[in-house]
This record gives structure tokens, sequence and C-alpha cells, in this order.
């Protein structure tokens, strides 16, 4: 029988020794990945059998040869980091790149295990974490960065049972989900996702089906959400700048409530040809266009009311659909039905299209929905500090990209007690220097806008 290969080899440096651990081969029995024989080096691919349990304590790092994973055949895989001492899944390549090692496979089965990750960092794997159905899979304060795809596989299968909370998807090809063998792609399917960040994927943020999506934001993807088959909930969520739309969807039915959507080249595309969406709530405005409606064989009922729509640069609704659209009950950010009608594309542009009926407006919904969504209760999410709480220095990344902004840091009476300048790019480093233990508030400003805000918790040296 083969075993689980393990070579221990001491690099000694000039004041401190680091131990190293080759691994490749089986892993047959509850094993323990210890922070003192970190970092682990996967030389060929690991497979832990079934029914066995690999768990891997904080601080530890999991550094892979170029196409080699961790199979997690039938077995469970436990990764909890703790906010200081994180856990970090990366290549052992010294010029790593996008995709080079194949990622974590959890292996499909029938025992409903229940596999968890906890501070952990995925980078440069094909499929970080490569998952199709029946176990369960929770991540929390992760992050999933420079990778093909944060969460997905290479076939067309669900991605189901997937819980995340407080975890950022950035710079990959796809967040979750992914197109990489059939244009029908692998979805999220029947997930729950709260307070996440996705932001700077080259394809989509979230490729979907029936997932609770909220209290999260997309920002600068080609498509922040894909909803593949309808039954998705995305509400409290900012949606801002992303090249080709802010939310897609096609078959099935999908509420959208309560977001934030602007500055995409089209807010949400719409081409359900089954059942209709629900869209209320809303703040869609400053896009290319802010909703665009496509289909020609068969008109779904939708419900789209007490939404602001307005300030959007080419049309605020665009039907380019065959059948009449009724959508009364909208705050177009004018009581004049004349300057809404040039704002709306349709049969009166072009004859081969159905029309756009929107009387009567609805200006009371305006102040609730600016009551309702306050930027500032989700921007938030736009900023990653890593390690927080921390004894002597931390590190600030933020999803947007930075010229000229001010970092300020508060004590708990408002106080100002340290500023940054004149930063520029996404990333920034804090050092405690004199300041005391305890807990601060960091904000991040620019063009005297605020970026984002968060707490700062600092703790004894």
């Amino acid at each position: 029988m083969k075993k689980l290969f393990l070579v221990s080899t001491a690099i000694i440096g000039l004041t401190v020794g680091h131990a190293q651990t080759n691994v490749s081969g089986g892993i047959y029995s509850n094993t323990t990945w210890l922070k003192a024989n970190s970092p682990y080096i996967v030389t060929d691919t690991v497979v832990v059998f079934p029914n066995v349990t690999l768990t891997i304590q904080p601080g530890v790092t999991i550094k892979f040869a170029n196409n080699k994973r961790l199979e997690i055949r039938q077995a469970k895989l436990i990764a909890i980091g703790t906010a200081t001492d994180s856990i970090t899944f990366t290549s052992n390549s010294p010029t790593p790149s996008l995709g080079i090692w194949s990622g974590i496979y959890l292996n499909p089965n029938t025992s409903n295990h229940t596999h968890k990750f906890s501070y952990c960092n995925f980078k440069y794997a094909h499929n970080a974490i490569d998952k199709e159905y029946n176990d369960s899979l929770i991540i929390k304060h992760s992050s999933f960065k420079d990778n093909y795809t944060g969460i997905g596989n290479d076939y067309v299968y669900g991605i189901d049972n997937v819980f995340i909370d407080t975890s950022s998807f950035i710079n990959n090809v796809c967040g979750i989900g992914s197109y990489v063998n059939n244009p029908a792609g692998t979805r999220l399917v029947g997930g729950k996702i709260d307070s996440c960040n996705f932001s700077s994927n080259q394809n989509t943020g979230i490729l979907t089906q029936s997932t609770d999506v909220k209290n999260s934001i997309f920002y600068s993807n080609q498509i922040g959400v894909f909803s593949q088959g309808g039954g998705t909930t995305i509400t409290n969520c900012i949606i801002s700048y992303n090249t080709m739309a802010g939310i897609e969807s096609d078959v099935g039915t999908n509420t959208i409530q309560n977001c934030q959507i602007k500055y995409n080249d089209i807010g949400i595309k719409d081409y359900s040809y089954q059942s209709g969406n629900l869209y209320t709530q809303n703040i869609i405005d400053n896009n290319n266009i802010g909703i665009r409606i496509e289909g020609n064989t068969y008109n779904p009922a939708r419900n789209i009311y007490c939404n602001r729509i307005c300030a959007n640069t080419t049309y605020d609704f665009y039907n380019n659909a065959t059948w009449a659209i009724s959508i009364p009950q909208n705050y177009w950010c004018t009581s004049d039905s004349t300057s809404t009608t040039a704002v709306i594309y349709d049969g009166y542009d072009n004859i081969n299209l159905g029309l756009v009926s929107f009387m009567p407006l609805d200006t009371i919904c305006s102040p609730n929905i600016l009551t309702n969504i306050n930027e500032n209760n989700s921007i938030k999410n736009t900023i990653n500090i890593f390690p927080n709480p921390f004894s002597a220095q931390t590190t600030l990344e933020t999803a947007i990209p930075l010229t000229n902004a001010t970092l300020t840091v508060d004590n708990y009476f408002g106080q100002t007690v340290a500023q940054i300048k004149h930063i520029s790019g996404q990333t920034v480093t804090f050092s405690r220097d004199n300041l005391a233990s305890g807990l601060y508030f960091v904000r991040l400003t620019e063009e005297n806008k605020t970026i984002a805000v968060d707490k700062l918790v600092i703790t004894d040296r």
C-alpha cells in the first residue's frame, strides 16, 4: 500500500529556522497539518481517503507544484484559521500565474460531510475549491484572488450546499461558477452568500441559480451576477462599474430588492422567458442603460415597481422584446410623463418592438428607497483588512483602485489618532506605532468621498 510520503527539511536562516514538509500520496487516517511543520509543499497530488479528516492548523501555508491538487475523496477537510493567523493555499512556483495549480477537489459522496474554511487565502489555482454536489461547504472570512475560478468545476454540474460569509473574490476569471467546458456553465445552486466582495473578476462575479445573495458588493466585473435558471434573490447589494451588466437573468423568476445598481453598462439585463422577475425598492441610475428587456417568443409577467430609475446615460428602460410591458408605479426622477417617455426605448422608437406602459408615476417611492438603502451600510465590504485584530501592523486592501486617497484612524471617542495621505493603488500598510490596544475606526476617503469604513482592533504586543 502506498503511504503518504513526507519529507521534512530545515531551512536555516541567519537567526531563525523554519520547517518545510513535502507531501504527496495518500492520507489513510485522521491527520493534522501543524504550523510547526509549515510550509507544506505538495510535490504530487495528495488524496485524503474516505471517512478520514484532514485538519489544517492556523498559520499553515500549503504550496502546490504545478498542476497538482489536494483531493478530499469522500472525506472531510477542516481549515480554520484565525484573524491573526490565517491559512494560505498557493503555488510553489517562484513565478506563479493564474491557474498554475489545480486546486482542492471535494470529490462528491453520499456521506454528507461538511467542509469548513475560515480565514483562508486561495491564490493562483485553476479551481481554488472544486466542488460538485452532496457535501456542504462553509466558508467565512476568506479570500480568493488571482485564481481561474474561486469556487467551481470543469463540468456542467451544479455547485450546491455552499454557504459563504464575509469573504472576497477578487481578480479571478470567475468568482463562483464558470463556463470552462460548456456555454451552459457551472452554477452555484441553492447557496447563501452574505457580506461578500466580488470585484475585478474578468468574467462573472457569480454564475448562479436559486441562491440567496445579500449585503454584498459586485464591483468592476464583466457581469456582476448572472442568474441562469432563476430562483435567485439579491437584496441590499451594491452593484457597480460592471462592464457588461450588473445583473443578467434568463430562465425563471428572480427577486432584486433594495439594491444600488449604478455605473454599469446595463444595470439589469433581463431575458427571462418562462416566468417573471420581481424588481422593487432599487436605485438604478448612472448606468448606460438602466433596465433592458430581451426576448421574442414568450411574455412572462414582471413585477417592476417602486424603483428609482433615472439619470442613465442612453435609456432608463429599453424594451428590446416584441411584447408590450407594463411597469407602473416607478419613480423616474420627474413628474412629467413626456420627459419619462424620452428615456424609454420601445415601439415608438422601433415598430418591431412592444410598447412600454409606465403610468401612473410614483414619486412616493423615492424617499423610501433612499431611506432603505444607505451606501455606507454596505460600502465597508469594499475594504479587506488583514489581519484584524492585529498587534504590530495590518494591510488594508480595497477593490476600488485609488489615486490620491487618505486613510484616517479615529479612536473610540472620535478623535483622529493617525492618518496616511496620498495613497495610490489598492493596498496600504498601517503600523500601530505608539497606539494603545483597543478598538479604532478606519476611514478611507478620496476627493471628499468616503470609499470605505470599518473597525480596527489592536491587541497587546
